[in-house]
C-alpha cells in the first residue's frame, strides 16, 4: 500500500535535489554524515537518476546511452543483489525489469517515488536543525597593504574605467530615446510590460501580430526572425535546406538588401562584411553568427517599431478588455485559477517538476481518473483531448515494444497513430498540439528512431496536458469526487450545441447532406467548370468519430426491441382469444 506524499514538502525536496549541484551537495553530505546507509543510497540514485532524465531532454537522443545507464541504474540500485540498493520492493523491481529494454523516460517512476519517501525523513531533520538550531557565523578581521606604486597603477585602472562608462551611458542616452519614444507614449500604461519574447509565447497574439504585419507589409521581418529560429533546432539535411532557403528569401536584394530593407546602410555592410562579400554569400552557406546578429537586428526593430503600434491598436485593447470581461464573468464552480508550477533550468533541456509528472502519468494510467480528465479537457478544447488520447496510444505502443512482438505488429501500430493523430487523412492533418517540425520528423524518420519515434511528439503533448493538470486538481478539490462527475457533464452539455432535437428531424437533415455530398460529387467528376463556394469548414476529432460510430448502432438496437414488443403483444393478443373461445 503506497502513502500519498505531502506536496509541499515533496516539492521542497525536489528543488533541492535540483539544485544540489549548485548549493555544494550540502544535503548530500547530511546524508553521508548521517550514518543511514539507505539515505545515502537514495541520495545518489536521485541525483543519477536526474542525468537519465536529461538523456530524454537532449535535442539529439543517444539510445545506446540510455540503455547502458538504465542498465546501470537497475544493476547498482534497484537490483536483489545491489550493494547500493534503495530497498525497492518486489513487485516494483520485477515491473522495472520487464520494461528494461528499450528504456523509456517514465521506467522508473515507482523507484524515484520510493527513493522521495526515503530521503523525506532526512529533509525534514534537517529543515529542524537549520530552523530551530541557533547558529553563529564567524567574522575576523583581515588587513591588506598594497604597494604604492601597485595602489597608484590600480587607482588610475579605475578612474579611466570609471570615466569610460560615463561616456558610454552618455552616448548611449540619445540613442534610447531615439526608440520611437512617441510611439511607446500611445501605450496603454498596462500594457508597456509586454516585450516581444512573451508575446511569442502566446500563439493566439502571435497570429495576431502577424496580421498586422501583414497589413503594414512588414511580415517578412517577423517570419524572418521565426524561420531563424527553427534553423537553429534542426541539424543534418534539415539544417542546410533551411540555411539555404533563409539565404534566398531574406539576404537578397527583395529584402535585407533592398530599398525597404529593415537594417540601416551601416548595418547591412557589416552583416556583408561577416558574410565575407556578396559572391562568398552567393556560393557558400551562412555562418551562425551572421544569422544571430540578423535575428538581433529583426528583434530590436520589431520591438521598438512595430510592437508598440501593435499594442496600441485599438483591437489589441479590445480584446484584452474582452478576456477580463470573460475572466469575471465566468460560472462557478468550475475554477480557472492558475497556479505556478515550478520549474528549473538543467542542462539538456527544461525539467519541469518531477512530482506534478509523475502524478500525471499514474493519473492517465487510472481509468477513472483518466476519464475525468478526459472529459474536464474536452470542455476547453477538442484537440487536448487528441493530446490525451495520443499519449495513451504511444503508451500501448511502448507496451508492444516491452512485449517482444514481431517488427511487423509494431510498424502496423506506428502507421495507424501516424494515421490517426499526425497525418490524418481529414483536415486538419495535425490533430493534437505539436510542432508541424517534429511531426515531420515522425514521418520522415520513424524506421531510423525505432522504439523512440514518438518520444519528442508525446513529450510535447505531456507537457500541453501538464498545464492544464492543476486545474483539474484544483477543481477535483473545489468540488469533491462525489460531485466531480456531475460538474463536468453539466459542463459539456452547456459547452456544447444541442446535436439532435428528435430522431425524425436528424434523420432527414442527414440525408439531405447526403444527397448534397453525393450531387457535388457526381458535379466534380463530370468535370463542371463552375466552382462552388466554400460554405463550410470540413474538421475531425477522433472522440468525436468514436462517438458517431457508437451512435448509429442505436437505431439498430431500438428498432429491433420495438419488433420484438409488437411479437410479444400479438403473441398474447391470441392467446387471450384463445383463452374465450
Amino acid at each position: 500500500m503506497r502513502v500519498e506524499l505531502d506536496g509541499t514538502e515533496i516539492q521542497t525536496l525536489l528543488e533541492v535535489l535540483h539544485t544540489e549541484s549548485r548549493s555544494g551537495f550540502f544535503f548530500t553530505h547530511f546524508c553521508q554524515n548521517s550514518g543511514q546507509q539507505l539515505w545515502e543510497n537514495a541520495v545518489y540514485f536521485c541525483s543519477e537518476l536526474l542525468q537519465y532524465h536529461q538523456l530524454f531532454c537532449q535535442n539529439r537522443f543517444d539510445p545506446y546511452r540510455a540503455q547502458r545507464m538504465a542498465q546501470l541504474l537497475y544493476a547498482s540500485y534497484l537490483s536483489s543483489g545491489a550493494q547500493m540498493s534503495v530497498g525497492l520492493s518486489e513487485e516494483d523491481r520485477r515491473a522495472v525489469l520487464l520494461r528494461l529494454s528499450p528504456p523509456f523516460e517514465d521506467l522508473f517512476d515507482r523507484a524515484e517515488e520510493h527513493a522521495l519517501r526515503v530521503l523525506l525523513e532526512p529533509w525534514t531533520l534537517l529543515s529542524e536543525k537549520l530552523r530551530d538550531a541557533p547558529h553563529t557565523v564567524a567574522q575576523w578581521q583581515e588587513v591588506r597593504y598594497a604597494e604604492a606604486e601597485l595602489f597608484q597603477t590600480l587607482q588610475t585602472l579605475y578612474t579611466h574605467t570609471q570615466s569610460r562608462q560615463q561616456e558610454h551611458r552618455t552616448a548611449a542616452a540619445p540613442a534610447e530615446g531615439s526608440r520611437a519614444p512617441g510611439l511607446w507614449a500611445k501605450v496603454p500604461r498596462e500594457f508597456r510590460g509586454v516585450r516581444l519574447d512573451s508575446l511569442l509565447r502566446n500563439r493566439m497574439e502571435l497570429q495576431h501580430f502577424l496580421s498586422f504585419l501583414e497589413e503594414n507589409s512588414a511580415s517578412l521581418e517577423l517570419q524572418c526572425w521565426l524561420d531563424v529560429e527553427q534553423l537553429k533546432k534542426s541539424d543534418g539535411a534539415l539544417l542546410e535546406e533551411r540555411n539555404t532557403s533563409i539565404k534566398d528569401k531574406y539576404l537578397s536584394s527583395n529584402f535585407l538588401f533592398g530599398p525597404s530593407s529593415p537594417a540601416t546602410e551601416e548595418q547591412q555592410k557589416r552583416l556583408l562584411q561577416m558574410c565575407g562579400g556578396w559572391q562568398r554569400l552567393q556560393r557558400e552557406c551562412v555562418s551562425l553568427s551572421v544569422l544571430t546578429e540578423l535575428q538581433s537586428l529583426l528583434h530590436s526593430r520589431l520591438e521598438t517599431r512595430w510592437l508598440p503600434l501593435f499594442l496600441s491598436s485599438s483591437q489589441f485593447i479590445t480584446r484584452q478588455q474582452q478576456k477580463v470581461t470573460d475572466v469575471e464573468s465566468e460560472p462557478q464552480p468550475v475554477i480557472r485559477q492558475r497556479r505556478r508550477r515550478h520549474v528549473w533550468r538543467v542542462s539538456g533541456g527544461l525539467m519541469s517538476s518531477s512530482q506534478e509528472s509523475v502524478a500525471l502519468r499514474r493519473a492517465l494510467l487510472n481509468p477513472v481518473t483518466r476519464l475525468q480528465f478526459q472529459k474536464f479537457l474536452s470542455v476547453r478544447d477538442d484537440l487536448l483531448e487528441n493530446d490525451l488520447l495520443f499519449w495513451l496510444e504511444v503508451q500501448r505502443y511502448k507496451d508492444l515494444c516491452h512485449s517482444r512482438c514481431d517488427d511487423v505488429t509494431l510498424q502496423r501500430k506506428v502507421s495507424i497513430i501516424i494515421s490517426c493523430f499526425i497525418s490524418c487523412s481529414v483536415p486538419p492533418a495535425l490533430q493534437i498540439h505539436v510542432p508541424p517540425d517534429a511531426a515531420q520528423r515522425v514521418m520522415s524518420q520513424q524506421r531510423a528512431l525505432g522504439p523512440y519515434v514518438f518520444r519528442e511528439t508525446q513529450a510535447c503533448v505531456f507537457e500541453e496536458l501538464l498545464k492544464h493538470w492543476p486545474d483539474f486538481v484544483a477543481l477535483r478539490s473545489a468540488v469533491g469526487e462525489d460531485e466531480l462527475q456531475r460538474v463536468l457533464e453539466r459542463e459539456t452539455r452547456s459547452s456544447r450545441p444541442t446535436e439532435e432535437q428528435d430522431d425524425s428531424s436528424s434523420q432527414q437533415q442527414q440525408e439531405e447532406e447526403d444527397e448534397a455530398h453525393v450531387a457535388a460529387d457526381e458535379e466534380q467528376n463530370c468535370g463542371t467548370d463552375g466552382t462552388r463556394a466554400d460554405t463550410y469548414k470540413i474538421s475531425w476529432s477522433y472522440t468525436k468519430h468514436m462517438a458517431a460510430l457508437e451512435h448509429e448502432n442505436m437505431p439498430s438496437s431500438s428498432s429491433s426491441s420495438s419488433s420484438m414488443t409488437d411479437r410479444s403483444s400479438r403473441r398474447t393478443a391470441e392467446q387471450k382469444n384463445q383463452n374465450k373461445h
